[in-house]
């Protein structure tokens, strides 16, 4: 076999699978509800205590409210799955606002350096506000090396 016709069959072959996958319905994003945003965080989080759960106006992202002082908890959408994340404000190097109804948390870790999360106006200005009271400051952004990366 021809080399230019083994990748023009491979491409047409990796072409008509993705399409097939999306006629299927298979790539449409999994929407969240309040009762499957707290059992997806329990999941990885058995211990955390839920005091409240934020959605995203897309319903594809959450901000949880803990009772653990100091933590909130975050569930983003990967395709059809969510990643859970605890954050404490060690944890979370600034919060800003690119839009109004838009929340970027930057983190001290360099695997996943933001979350982006599209929660709507009053929400989006609501978590601002009580991640800066958790931060000590309307924004900060720490210039200084983390007590884990000196272990």
């Amino acid at each position: 076999m021809s080399l230019p016709l083994f990748f023009g069959l491979s491409a047409a072959l990796i072409g008509g699978t993705v399409l097939l996958l999306h006629l299927l319905g298979l790539s449409k994003r999994a929407a969240l509800d309040e009762e499957k945003a707290r059992a997806l965080f329990l999941t990885d989080y058995p211990d955390a205590d839920i005091k409240a759960v934020n959605l995203s106006a897309a319903g594809s992202d959450a901000v949880l409210e803990l009772s653990e002082a100091d933590h909130i908890g975050v569930l983003q959408n990967m395709g059809a799955f969510w990643a859970a994340r605890c954050l404490g404000a060690s944890d979370i190097a600034r919060v800003s606002r690119p839009a109004p109804d838009t929340l970027k948390i930057a983190l001290n870790d360099f695997t996943d350096p933001s979350i982006t999360l599209q929660l709507g106006d009053e929400l989006a200005a609501r978590w601002e506000e009580k991640l800066s009271r958790l931060l000590g400051a309307p924004s900060r952004v720490s210039l200084q090396p983390s007590s884990k990366a000196a272990l």
